[in-house]
C-alpha cells in the first residue's frame, strides 16, 4: 500500500471485491444497503475493524445513525478473527487496510478463505 492506504495494482488483482478509502457516509450507507438487498434476516451484524479507536467510534456512529444494524468492533486483525468466530452470523466486515500486525489485506484473504460469501469493504 502507499501512504494513503491505497492498494497497488498487483494487490488489487489478488483480491476480489476490495474497496479502499476515502469513503463518505452516504456512499457507505449505499454500499451497505446494496449488500443487504434480498436478505431475509433483518438483524444484520457488521464488524468494523480499525486500529485507530477514533475511526472505530466515528464509523460506528455513522453506521448506527443511518442504518438499523448491530455493529461489532475490533481494533486488530486477530480480534476481528476472534469476533468472526464468536459471531458466525456477521454479514459484512468494514476494514482498514493499514494496520499493524495483521494487515487488512491479510484479514481479507483469511475472511474470504473461511467464509467466501462474507461481504468485505
Amino acid at each position: 500500500t502507499d501512504d494513503c492506504g491505497c492498494l497497488s495494482e498487483a494487490q488489487q488483482a489478488q483480491i476480489d471485491g476490495c474497496l479502499t478509502l476515502p469513503i463518505n457516509a452516504p456512499d457507505l450507507k449505499r454500499i451497505i444497503e446494496e449488500s443487504l438487498i434480498n436478505e431475509e434476516n433483518a438483524n444484520f451484524k457488521i464488524l468494523i475493524v480499525d486500529d485507530i479507536h477514533d475511526n472505530l467510534y466515528t464509523l460506528r456512529h455513522l453506521i448506527e445513525k443511518h442504518m438499523d444494524v448491530r455493529v461489532l468492533e475490533a481494533d486488530s486483525g486477530k480480534k476481528a478473527i476472534d469476533a468472526a468466530l464468536e459471531n458466525p452470523d456477521i454479514y459484512l466486515i468494514v476494514l482498514d487496510v493499514k494496520m499493524p500486525g495483521m494487515t487488512g489485506i491479510e484479514l481479507l484473504k483469511h475472511a474470504k478463505r473461511d467464509h467466501p460469501m462474507l461481504e468485505v469493504i
